[in-house]
């Protein structure tokens, strides 16, 4: 193999490194040390929901509960993340009012992680957005980005 083909295999095999899912259970480490975080997930549909559910690996699960937990309470440090935390989401409640992004991870944690229902698609699909607006806060500033992806299709959420 010639020097320019292995540069090439290298520089794949630094981004998919680089792109790894989770690996500890500190998610706000892993998303300051990456630059995606990439969580594969099974899709569930019930009946009579307007959105398929989300399963996932323990880990992953663990992960997400933790990161939840987290974000919680990040706006309680810096000004520049409560600036954020209290700002509209891109999430709509159930009536379709607008909420703050803090409503929206509070809302998230006490059914989600306490409650120890299922995440749905619907809810999730707005977790991406909150890191990336984090990444420009104090506490995730520079983080990398979160990625759901269904594990059975490839298709990212």
């Amino acid at each position: 193999m010639d020097i320019a083909n292995e540069s090439i295999f290298e520089n794949l095999f630094e981004q998919a490194k680089a792109a790894q899912s989770v690996r500890s259970l500190d998610p706000l480490a892993d998303l300051l040390a990456k630059p995606l975080v990439r969580i594969g997930y099974k899709r569930k549909v019930k009946r009579n929901s307007t959105s398929a559910f989300m399963e996932f690996t323990k880990r992953d699960r663990n992960w997400l509960d933790l990161l939840l937990r987290e974000l919680t309470t990040i706006h309680k440090v810096f000004q520049a993340d409560a600036s954020i935390m209290l700002s509209a989401s891109t999430a709509k409640r159930g009536t379709g009012k607008t909420q703050t992004w803090e409503e929206f991870v509070v809302e998230l944690y006490d059914d989600k992680v306490v409650g120890r229902f299922d995440f749905s698609e619907g809810q999730l699909k707005h977790l991406p957005n909150l890191i990336q607006a984090l990444s420009v806060g104090r506490r995730l500033s520079g983080c990398g980005l979160v990625e759901f992806y269904d594990i059975d299709t490839g298709t990212t959420l």
